[in-house]
């Protein structure tokens, strides 16, 4: 049996003070609260964090109870959790169905961190930045604009100038002038020292050079904003911290400053997987399923009735492509365990398209990292993805719990309905009476000949009262849901 070591002592210590100190820092606390096996650690932060996003906070007024309740829920989800694997399950395919369109996105997750963020951001290439973080560079600027829509004459006489002011600033000439003469930098730092760190060398490219730059270097250096005119003033050394302490701080930063540079790399290598020029669709086909899209239902739950009954009767081919074809059986499929778009009352044909050969170089990737044995990265016991933490508690439920209990028989339905139908079943007899009011007796003896004429009650004066009668199960005659008197109830059941 699995265990865990409980830190109650520690857990009631902590939510005290959080209550009295965590409004101004309600997420910082680190302390271990709860261990599974010893090896396994649930954090404060992790438990407050659970308290928040699963409305503890609000379900109890006590927040002391609220973090138990909460800590208890955790615990016993990740013994599912280890359970599940032990046991085996996430090998059962039908049982793993259910979610594998959500192991799938994690997978690709996976393959695009593995097989380019990891290029740029990894620990040599932390090591690296390290070694040069103790460097600040101070450098003075003068700005050029290339105006849109310039002509490539304009442009190489913009740059000439700016190696003539290159030249100037090389001879002694005084760079504040310059700056003042011919900058167009539309800030106020135009010709004055600035210094850049190893921060701004990995995120911009025209700091990266500057940064590598010596003391007294000029340089000209080309953006798509225009001409930069630069000299590095001096070099200086500043404080840090050991490389372990900071390592994934780098390595953070460098995921930032080569976010759109992996994008870009993963999206031209993601579209190179199909080529578009040898594509046949089948237009009859794509309009059935453009018909069936406009359903707002249909992508929540119908096509997994609709999609089968159509396979069975005329299995149609939707593309045609270099690698084979994808037909309605295929499609089934890319919607379980790929991706699945949404409904909409604008579907075309060729949202369609986009969708199949989007869901197509997905299921190749999804293979890819299947290939290089990802999976086993991302759908494990110790996951810290909370999609797939709440699925795979649910599904140990399912297999394992649920599995357990007994079948419902007409006697059990029996049995259950005469020891819960006093609680349960019985209906207390309810009448509503509409109520009009007069402070005059005459008033109200003209309304009622009024409504004796046709008038509906209703209708007299538009406004009434409405009071709700009960008879409990001892008899009594009481107003419904109000502690006011009961007026007229004796006449009313």
């Amino acid at each position: 049996m699995r265990l865990y070591n409980l830190l109650f002592f520690l857990l009631i210590g902590i939510v005290t003070v959080c209550m009295t100190s965590c409004a101004e820092h309600p997420r910082k606390a680190s302390n271990v609260v709860a261990k599974i096996d010893n090896d396994y650690t649930i954090t404060f932060k992790d438990l407050q964090d659970y308290v928040y996003d699963w409305f503890y906070d609000k379900r109890y007024r006590d927040m002391t109870r609220a973090y138990h309740d909460a800590l208890d829920a955790m615990v016993t989800n990740q013994l599912k959790r280890f359970d599940f694997f032990e046991k085996e399950l996430h090998k059962d395919k039908e049982l793993i169905q259910s979610i594998r369109r959500i192991i799938n996105e994690q997978l690709v997750n996976e393959y695009y961190t593995r097989q380019y963020v990891n290029k740029y951001a990894n620990k040599d290439s932390a090591r690296k930045v390290y070694d040069m973080m103790d460097k600040q560079v101070g450098y003075r600027e003068i700005f050029l604009n290339i105006p849109e829509k310039s002509t490539k004459q304009q442009i190489k006489s913009i740059k000439q100038k700016a190696l003539e002011i290159k030249t100037e600033i090389e001879n002694g000439k005084d760079f504040g002038k310059l700056a003042k003469l011919y900058s167009q930098d539309t800030t106020s730092f135009s010709g004055y020292t600035r210094h850049i760190g190893w921060e701004q060398a990995i995120s911009n490219p025209i700091h990266r050079v500057i940064f590598k730059l010596d003391a007294g270097d000029v340089r000209v250096l080309i953006a798509n904003d225009g001409f930069h005119i630069v000299k590095v003033t001096n070099i200086g050394k500043i404080k840090v911290k050991p490389f372990n302490d900071i390592k994934n701080e780098i390595i953070n930063k460098l995921k930032n400053a080569y976010y759109n540079k992996t994008l870009e790399e993963y999206e031209h290598d993601k579209n190179k997987l199909i080529d578009e020029n040898r594509l046949t669709w089948n237009e009859k086909a794509l309009q059935q399923i453009v018909k069936w899209s406009k359903n707002p239902q249909f992508y929540e739950k119908m096509y997994k009735d609709t999609l089968p009954n159509a396979i069975a009767h005329n299995n149609f081919t939707i593309l045609t492509y270099s690698e084979g074809n994808i037909d309605l059986k295929e499609y089934f499929r890319l919607l379980n365990n790929v991706l699945i778009p949404k409904s909409a009352d604008n579907t075309t044909d060729e949202d369609i398209k986009r969708f199949i050969l989007e869901a197509i170089r997905t299921d190749k990737i999804v293979k890819k990292a299947k290939t290089l044995g990802l999976e086993n990265n991302i759908f494990h016991a110790r996951t810290a993805n909370p999609v797939l933490q709440n699925k795979i508690a649910y599904l140990y439920n399912v297999a394992v719990i649920d599995s357990q209990i007994p079948g419902p028989t007409d006697e059990m339905l029996h049995t259950f309905y005469k020891q819960q139908k006093d609680s349960l079943y019985y209906q207390l007899k309810k009448v509503n009476i509409y109520a009009m009011i007069f402070s005059e007796e005459q008033k109200a003896k003209d309304v009622m000949q009024r409504i004796k004429n046709g008038t509906p009650f209703e209708e007299i004066t538009g406004r009434y009262l409405v009071k709700t009668f009960i008879r409990d199960r001892d008899g009594n005659i009481k107003t419904f849901k109000s502690a006011e008197n009961a007026l007229f109830r004796q006449s009313c059941i």
